[in-house]
């Protein structure tokens, strides 16, 4: 019952998350416009600086699931990507790899 309760309010908690990231993009690209144009564009931007600026996000953000979908997903694999940090910088952990290390730094070693 206890893990059950435990889910559910991770659930809530991602669903807040998602909600969240979603309301934050939506008020992060509603300024950009489609029309919104340089001061003087070219045929072709040469430069890297110009590539971005003549880019037009808006429309891949309104257009494409993919660019939505990232900023969702990379927001919910944060705290996968703790978890697995704080596994891997236990001091046990730290002293077992230091040993293997230690092992295969030897002259001996094949």
């Amino acid at each position: 019952m206890i893990a059950i309760m435990k889910f559910s309010a991770v659930v809530q908690n991602i669903h807040s998350i998602s909600f969240i990231v979603v309301k934050y993009s939506e008020v992060a690209f509603a300024n950009m416009s489609e029309e919104q144009s340089v001061s003087r564009t070219v045929k072709y931007p040469y430069t890297y600086t110009q590539k971005i600026a003549q880019f037009p996000y808006k429309h891949y953000y309104k257009n494409q699931w993919i660019w939505r979908f990232y900023f969702i997903s990379f927001g919910l694999s944060l705290p996968l990507f703790y978890k697995l940090h704080s596994l891997a910088n236990v001091p046990a952990n730290k002293e077992k790899w230091a040993e293997s290390k230690r092992k295969q730094l030897q002259p001996d070693h094949h």
